[in-house]
């Protein structure tokens, strides 16, 4: 049993809806790495293809802990925290020997998946969040892809009584 309660959890069930999101858009990933780094995922795989009609690959990752900069009072202020999070998608990009890829339009359809994940999560229906950016990456090396940040107010307080000492 993993003894985080609240990052693990959040970062799973965001990965499951914003995989249901690329479903949705017809833009499947064969991969949906849970990424652990101080830099976003490196674009590796994105050439991959799978059924069906999926390509890419897409992660998610906590890129920092922030206090939360809210000016409402906190019920424990020590717990309340900002969490980071970024989800991303590498496609591949249009190289020479593929230069009629029709890359552009579902780079949108996956930036519109990206903005629609944390709408449509139901792990973040009773949580402050917001977005912080979405940008493209890429193209670069035969990949291209973008990434969204959102910011995602977590409360966390008191210690646990099997924890403390």
């Amino acid at each position: 049993m993993a003894c985080d309660d609240l990052i693990l959890p959040l970062l799973e069930e965001l990965r499951t809806c914003a995989a249901s999101q690329f479903g949705r858009c017809r833009r499947p990933v064969c991969r949906f790495d849970l990424y652990f780094s101080d830099h976003p995922a490196p674009a590796d795989g994105c050439d991959c293809t799978c059924e069906p009609d999926g390509q890419g690959v897409a992660w998610i990752r906590l890129v920092a802990i922030e206090p939360d900069p809210s000016p409402v009072p906190s019920p424990c202020a020590g717990g309340s925290t900002t969490a980071v999070v970024e989800i991303g998608v590498h496609r591949c990009a249009p190289t020479t020997e593929n230069p009629d890829q029709p890359w552009v339009p579902g780079m949108y359809d996956d930036v519109h998946a990206l903005r629609r994940t944390p709408l449509c999560c139901t792990a973040l229906e009773d949580t402050r969040w917001q977005v912080q950016t979405v940008q493209p990456i890429g193209p670069s090396g035969g990949c291209v892809g973008a990434a969204i940040q959102l910011g995602i107010r977590l409360i966390d307080c008191g210690c646990p009584e099997e924890a403390a000492l």
